[in-house]
């Protein structure tokens, strides 16, 4: 765990903290997550699949991000370096899987993007199950829809129901099969969303050992209760791991403030 006060530089400033735990029944944590030093990228991947393959496939791409974020001067520069490092993650961990006779070996993503220059807007992509939640005047919002097959489902249904979380929750073993992997056999087309960012904002991103550990009222209860995101992480931590932490759990939370 850790917590750091980011400035990008641009005169956005982004309080940031995360966690990261193998949890109460897993043997290793195979969940990543990247903080960029410079506050324009932030992300979470939860690997999956046999043998080592999806801490390596995780850590893979969030290597590959670590690259896109370092590399890229323009916010435009940026999310085109991501999305040519979401392609680049497929092929080399697909080559991994392969040569190491590893199933399913892929990855979710959840990446938020700041843009420092203009200081109100941002972007989201994620493949998967990982989530994007955002805190506006004390309501919680779900920002992404689950790419499983209870996602798919409701989003043919309604946008409204896609975003219900607790009622994706309610679908049992379909919210658990994924429609969208970086790396698999299945679609690893990463979904994307313009942002505008106001003053106070608070943003979580979460693999499914949070979400599927806590409802979306608990999440809200949390987060608009911290005063710092030192404090929200850990409490985040210790509500999954008082509900049974089941699953490795990670999450990356980030205040910002300086918008326009």
């Amino acid at each position: 765990m850790f917590g750091l006060k980011a400035d990008s530089g641009r005169r956005l400033c982004v309080d940031v903290a995360a966690a990261s735990d193998r949890g109460l029944v897993r043997r290793e944590n195979q969940d990543r997550f990247f903080v960029d030093p410079r506050g324009a990228l932030y992300c979470v991947a939860d690997g999956m699949g046999g043998g080592q393959g999806g801490a390596k496939a995780s850590e893979i791409l969030c290597g590959r991000m670590a690259g896109a974020a370092a590399g890229a001067a323009t916010f435009h520069g940026l999310l085109k370096a991501a999305a040519d490092a979401i392609d680049s993650s497929v092929v080399e961990i697909r080559a991994l899987a392969a040569s190491n006779g590893w199933s399913q070996t892929g990855t979710t993503l959840v990446a938020l993007f700041l843009d420092g220059a203009s200081r109100d807007a941002g972007a989201i992509c994620h493949v998967g199950d990982s989530r994007a939640y955002r805190l506006r005047g004390g309501e919680l919002e779900l920002l992404t829809r689950d790419h499983t097959v209870a996602g798919e489902i409701s989003a043919s249904r309604s946008e409204d129901m896609a975003r219900d979380g607790d009622a994706l929750r309610g679908m049992g073993r379909l919210s658990h099969l994924l429609t969208r992997a970086i790396g698999t056999a299945c679609c690893s087309e990463p979904e994307w969303k313009k942002l505008e960012m106001r003053d106070g904002d608070v943003y979580l991103l979460c693999s499914d050992g949070v979400h599927d550990m806590l409802e979306h009222d608990a999440l809200r209860e949390i987060l608009a209760s911290a005063q710092t995101m030192r404090e929200a992480a850990d409490g985040i931590s210790r509500a999954v791991l008082e509900a049974g932490a089941i699953d490795n759990f990670t999450c990356v939370l980030l205040k910002v403030e300086g918008t326009k």
